[in-house]
């Protein structure tokens, strides 16, 4: 027979440990959460990009077509003010439109599986909800930060 006391828990200690799990599964779930809005935000900058390097250069084109049109009007009404004002504005529309196209960086890869798991891994482990203490839980979270920044930015 065993002589080995065991510990009868209060109701309250038994409830303490029932929400400290449940707190816990609440915790993994924030962190796959946060990691999914990251990636949803990265994606949609992929999808901004591929949007404008598809469709902006149609609208530089565009743009660049109805400045040529009012500057030759402009021209041939050379008497008119509003022929020069409306040629002026579609001529910095134009160039506007051929600046912010030429600015347009080369689409970021997507992560791969094996990428989102380790960033899913290091979210884990440095979650601000898994914080001791508040300095911890500051220093956590200047961490998830930047963890998510380089993320969503592809450098992650």
């Amino acid at each position: 027979m065993s002589t080995d006391l065991v510990q009868n828990r209060t109701p309250e200690e038994q409830e303490l440990e029932r929400k400290n799990v449940e707190l816990a599964s609440f915790e993994a779930d924030l962190i796959q959460r946060e990691l999914d809005l990251a990636t949803l935000r990265a994606d949609l900058a992929e999808f901004e990009a591929r949007y404008l390097r598809q469709v902006g250069v149609l609208y530089a084109e565009l743009d660049e077509i109805e400045a040529r049109i009012a500057e030759a009007l402009a021209s041939r009404m050379p008497s008119d003010p509003g022929a020069r004002e409306q040629a002026v504005r579609a001529r910095a529309q134009a160039d506007e439109s051929s600046l912010t196209m030429r600015a347009i960086a080369e689409p970021k890869s997507k992560p791969t599986e094996s990428h989102e798991k380790t960033i899913s891994g290091v979210a884990k482990c440095i979650h601000p909800d898994l914080a001791t203490n508040d300095a911890d839980r500051t220093h956590r979270q200047i961490l998830m930060a930047e963890a998510n920044r380089a993320y969503e930015e592809g450098d992650g």
